[in-house]
């Protein structure tokens, strides 16, 4: 097998391939806001509207809203990519494994590292036992070239047979 091609991935593949790790991560500030907003508004309707209760009820409405905001900024931090990211790169598959290239960076993996595959709307993912994760970019392929991809990965037993 030989599929050559070039491509540049754009800020939008990676923040759908990005997305669900991003969620992952921010899922507790979630919660704790959401707990902090009903904290406060039980506080406040429970001590019938008493001064320290609103005061206190208002507090926790705003320790709520301070990590929403910390939530809404560390997912931004984690599928917003570096312009570098997206620069044109290279990649080959072959019976030997993978590799994908830009001018100044590449990377090579043999199939013996790659312990699972799976397939995303707009990629195939590659990945280690606890590790990295190598991605190939569908949009490029050609209907021939995800064929043979696919028809390749069956045979390794890395996808099931369709």
């Amino acid at each position: 097998m030989h599929i050559e091609f070039s491509f540049s991935r754009s800020a939008e593949y990676f923040y759908k391939q990005l997305t669900a790790g991003a969620k992952q991560r921010i899922k507790p500030l979630a919660y704790a806001s959401v707990a902090l907003v009903l904290a406060g508004v039980i506080i406040a309707v429970c001590t019938e509207a008493a001064p320290l209760g609103v005061i206190a009820g208002l507090d926790l409405l705003l320790l709520a809203v301070l990590l929403f905001w910390i939530a809404r900024r560390r997912f931004h931090a984690a599928v917003t990519v570096s312009e570098t990211w997206t620069i044109p790169r290279r990649y080959l598959i072959t019976d030997g494994g993978l590799e994908s290239s830009t001018d100044h960076t590449s990377m090579k993996w043999d199939w013996q590292v790659v312990h699972l595959v799976t397939v995303e709307s707009n990629a195939y993912l590659f990945w280690q036992d606890g590790g990295p994760m190598f991605d190939v970019p569908r949009e490029p392929l050609t209907p021939e070239q995800e064929a043979q991809l696919r028809a390749f990965l069956e045979a390794r037993g890395f996808l099931p047979s369709s």
